[in-house]
């Protein structure tokens, strides 16, 4: 069975779970397994270095709590498709990790909704400078 896998980068908005609707839309009816993988960033607000750790594991752990109510919405959502969904919160810049996902896994296509442009925008620049590609697509 031949899979599609979509990179979603997310910041838990109405147009990130837009763009998210318009994928699976646009996937409904097809025979293969779509893989969505949720990304989001974070970054941590300004803390003296003894509680930096603590405070970048609450974070986190907060991002990936989002992530997982996302997760569990688009599963109930879409229980006709052959659907799996994955979650990823990585510290940083999304136009960073982006690229950083890219060199380790296969995207068939990154979806970023149109109010996101500048994501969109920066993500295409900092893949062309690290020499990867992938379709990007703008709802």
């Amino acid at each position: 069975m031949s899979m599609k896998s979509i990179l979603l980068p997310t910041d838990f908005s109405d147009i990130s779970r837009n763009t998210a609707f318009q994928v699976l839309r646009l996937f409904k009816q097809s025979s293969e397994l779509i893989s969505l993988v949720f990304v989001s960033s974070y970054l941590l607000p300004i803390v003296d270095s003894q509680n930096a750790v603590v405070v970048n594991d609450l974070v986190k752990a907060q991002v990936l709590e989002n992530l997982e109510n996302e997760k569990r919405f688009f599963l109930k959502f879409s229980k006709e498709m052959k659907l799996s969904i994955e979650v990823k919160a990585r510290f940083g810049s999304i136009e960073n990790i982006v690229p950083e996902l890219l060199k380790s896994e296969k995207f068939d296509l990154i979806a970023v909704g149109r109010a996101h442009s500048g994501d969109l925008l920066s993500i295409s620049r900092s893949l062309k400078e690290k020499g990867l590609s992938s379709p990007l697509l703008i709802v």
